[in-house]
């Protein structure tokens, strides 16, 4: 997920060199790095509502 975010970040200097808001998000979304913020997403989720035993603590 961090690394999604990063790319995400880095990839904003492609304002500097003329791209319009939607080459950016089409550019983005052409990219693998800038799924592994999606993918991520989907880890954290599971992992937060994940049923679990009624004792089981997660550290």
């Amino acid at each position: 997920m961090s690394i999604g975010i990063t790319f995400y970040i880095l990839y904003f200097n492609l304002f500097v060199f003329g791209y319009t808001f939607l080459e950016y998000l089409v550019f983005l979304f052409s990219r693998w790095e800038c799924y592994s913020f999606f993918v991520g997403v989907i880890f954290v989720c599971c992992g937060i509502f994940r049923k679990g035993k009624k004792h089981d603590l997660y550290l």
